[in-house]
């Protein structure tokens, strides 16, 4: 039976956290749409280039919607969760990729997580692309105190799960941003060092990094300019031998341009990173370090690979 969307609306009655309009809107995307990409989408370039449906022709705009989480939350709330289940039957669903997994900040993902396990309950396709654990207070201890796993004990009703972390009880899926065609390019090092911080925690380091070249993960826009703002960051990391950051992607991006990383940790994200890398445990000692980073030369044609299988894997679940 086909979904009466002027009895939702008026059943939603004051519920209308975009208006009438953008809900129409976003229903008939979300209806026509044969894949439903939900991450975080922020001002963070992280988050925006951590989505599949920016890399795979398979993926257009004409069968793919890329969601927030907080969207796909109020579709819910605005609709109610039965009506969204209903909306979602036939198609698959991909949760990631970035750090959405564990957090103590916010618990938006997590009700998230707790919707896709409903769906998958009603047979619905659930797949988890690059998505990873991103503890913060306490991040070594919580990570070591909930043993091997980690991950929700949901993900086994999921249809595909690959993660960012290694290892890791699934796939191991890196962030899909690695498949952009920038990292082919050949940027010149021009710096001993250069510096990509995090600007959510930009204050703490006070003029530390100002003598250094150096650029925050925080674009002034939210989608409309991120991929500019994307090839400025690569751009910057690429100028340097050596990249301190605090930034999950800038230690990401820093390793798949061969750059000797020293990384700031401030969450669990870190500790499940493939690759090695020089870890600072203060940043004013950061100086310390230079030179004695590790270089990971097939770290690119890894992180690729894994993505194109991945890939593979989800088109015989389509077929």
């Amino acid at each position: 039976m086909p979904l009466n969307l002027d009895k939702i609306l008026r059943k939603a009655r004051g519920i209308r956290p975009f208006g009438d309009v953008y809900f129409k809107r976003l229903y008939r995307k979300i209806e026509r749409s044969e894949f439903i990409f939900i991450h975080s989408i922020t001002n963070n370039i992280g988050d925006l280039m951590s989505c599949p449906v920016r890399y795979f022709d398979r993926f257009t705009a004409h069968n793919s919607i890329e969601l927030s989480s907080k969207e796909i939350l109020e579709v819910s709330k605005f609709g109610g969760s039965e009506f969204l289940l209903k909306l979602l039957e036939g198609k698959i669903v991909c949760f990631g990729g970035g750090g959405l997994i564990g957090l103590d900040r916010h618990d938006v993902h997590d009700k998230v997580i707790e919707f896709l396990t409903m769906f998958a309950d009603r047979g619905g396709d659930v797949v988890v692309w690059g998505a990873g654990h991103n503890r913060t207070v306490g991040f070594r201890e919580w990570l070591d105190g909930v043993g091997s796993s980690p991950y929700p004990s949901s993900f086994e009703k999921f249809r595909l799960v690959g993660l960012r972390d290694y290892p890791n009880p699934y796939d191991w899926v890196p962030c899909v941003s690695c498949l952009h065609p920038v990292f082919d390019e050949k940027i010149p090092s021009q710096y001993e060092c250069v510096a990509f911080l995090h600007g959510h925690e930009s204050s703490q380091f006070g003029d530390e990094f100002s003598n250094v070249p150096n650029i925050y993960n925080i674009s002034k826009g939210i989608k409309d300019n991120s991929e500019s703002y994307f090839l400025k960051c690569i751009n910057i990391i690429g100028s340097g031998d050596n990249v301190v950051t605090n930034s999950y992607h800038g230690l990401y991006w820093a390793t798949l341009l061969g750059k000797k990383v020293i990384a700031i940790q401030n969450s669990s994200k870190f500790l499940d990173f493939r690759y090695k890398y020089e870890n600072c445990l203060d940043f004013k000692d950061w100086r310390k370090h230079v030179g004695k980073g590790n270089l990971h030369q097939n770290a690119l044609m890894d992180c690729r690979s894994a993505n194109t299988e991945f890939l593979k894997k989800l088109e015989l679940l389509m077929n």
